[in-house]
């Protein structure tokens, strides 16, 4: 289950099936070139769809993931 952002009222619960999170990885590779030299900076929300598709085409792939502590003053030293 993912929830909508609530933007519009009361957040919403969105049925996401395994196989749409890993067609969403999969259609990285078409216009993202991932591999064991990419490094990405996670700092979305896990229950972020976006989040969740990007790190698993990261893993599957063997990158490297940093996380964003919350402070946004440490961004570079995030990186």
């Amino acid at each position: 289950m993912s929830f909508t952002s609530g933007t519009t009222g009361d957040a919403k619960g969105v049925k996401i099936t395994n196989h749409n999170l890993l067609m969403d990885v999969e259609s990285f590779e078409e216009c993202i070139p991932i591999g064991r030299e990419t490094t990405i900076v996670s700092y979305l929300p896990y229950p972020h769809m976006f989040e969740q598709a990007l790190m698993g085409a990261i893993v599957m792939k063997g990158g490297k993931i940093g996380y964003f502590s919350g402070n946004p003053a440490n961004l570079l030293g995030d990186c």
